[in-house]
């Protein structure tokens, strides 16, 4: 009983605007379980269970105007139907609501100046001779102040969640004929069998730039690279530099990736973001990525994630992965209002049976480490 008189005390204490965030995470998961129930979609043994694999805000800017997309991925234990992602735009303290679609268990989020892509994934079925995956493309516009669909793509993954050819287009034009809200799985599907319009612009190749060695094609990405940090640990070195991806100034990047050499040699391997900064810092034996956007939404509401390896025996595994939302006050100062600890080495793996090394990473392993989090109940929103 005191308990949870304290907790509502904590709670109160907190200003508003430091609750709307969750508040609005709150409705896109309502928006997403009526969506669930007007599919009429049913779980095994008509079991209604949901699981919020993930329930996020990322700050973006368009046209100089801060908004936070919300997006809910709504599962079930098991995956006994098929996943839900449902969104919503948190714009001056108002919440609106965006789209809801079947089918798609990621997804990403990439802005310019002008436009909004998100990139949903959809894992395909795994079978002993095929492992692949698609992802849809969709460009939303702002046409006086209201997220316009201008551009919808699909385009084939390697078994890694690379591309493995350009994407094919099914509609392109600048117009205010579907806004976000008017999104959803049969406007896809018609406009999916839709013949081309002819006012419509070429289709265009989209390199998303996420391997270490592929450069943009794009001819008006330019690329620069910093070098970040170097140590010698016992006889191994150890380099981290990072690529830029950006089209006018560096400052307002597409894509920040951190390259890791190890004795010299480039490891496949990389953590790539498409908003914010990246830091390194390593005090032995731990190794921290530090990747955080701090780009101002209307609650003041921050986050930042946090990769930690630790050095055994010459060899970076996998530590912690952690997130973290601040609040900044009027001062500068940053208060953490909330963590979540996706992963803990000596919690999910005690026996050390399933060490992760920082070369073995495969692209979306925080993607999936926050799933399991999720699922096994050490997450919760």
């Amino acid at each position: 009983m005191w308990t949870r008189i304290l907790i509502a005390l904590l709670w109160l204490a907190l200003p508003v605007h430091a609750l709307d965030y969750f508040q609005s995470l709150d409705q896109v998961k309502r928006w997403s379980n009526d969506f669930v129930r007007q599919q009429g979609y049913k779980t095994l043994g008509g079991d209604n269970y949901n699981l919020y694999s993930k329930a996020t805000g990322k700050s973006f800017s368009v046209q100089n105007q801060n908004y936070m997309l919300l997006y809910v991925i709504n599962t079930t234990e098991g995956n006994t139907r098929p996943p839900v992602v449902c969104t919503g735009i948190l714009f001056k303290e108002k919440l609106y609501k965006g789209f809801c679609l079947g089918g798609f268990d990621n997804l990403d989020m990439q802005n310019t100046k002008d436009t909004l892509l998100l990139k949903l994934i959809a894992t395909g079925t795994h079978t002993p001779t095929a492992n692949t995956s698609a992802q849809t493309l969709l460009v939303f516009k702002n046409i006086e102040g209201t997220f316009y669909l201008v551009r919808y793509a699909k385009q084939a993954l390697d078994n890694a969640l690379f591309p493995a050819g350009a994407p094919k287009t099914f509609y392109e034009q600048e117009s205010s004929t579907y806004a976000m809200s008017d999104v959803n799985d049969k406007l896809l599907e018609k406009l999916q069998h839709k013949p081309s319009s002819t006012s419509a612009r070429p289709s265009r190749e989209v390199c998303l730039g996420e391997n270490a060695d592929s450069n943009p094609c794009d001819p008006k990405v330019k690329t620069k690279t910093e070098d970040l940090l170097s140590f010698q640990a016992g006889a191994d070195r150890y380099s981290f530099s990072k690529r830029i991806t950006y089209v006018d100034n560096p400052e307002d990047s597409n894509s920040v990736c951190v390259l890791t050499r190890h004795n010299g040699k480039l490891l496949s391997r990389t953590l790539c973001i498409h908003q914010g900064q990246v830091d390194l810092a390593y005090k032995f034996p731990y190794l921290t990525f530090e990747m955080g956007h701090y780009d101002p939404s209307e609650d003041n509401i921050y986050t930042k994630l946090y990769v930690t390896f630790k050095l055994v025996d010459n060899t970076f595994y996998l530590h912690q992965f952690s997130q973290q939302f601040f609040r900044e006050a009027d001062n500068g100062d940053r208060q953490v209002v909330r963590t979540l600890i996706f992963y803990r080495q000596s919690r999910d793996d005690p026996r050390k049976r399933h060490l992760l090394s920082l070369d073995s990473l495969e692209p979306g392993f925080t993607q999936k480490l926050q799933t399991q989090c999720f699922e096994k109940g050490y997450c919760v929103y």
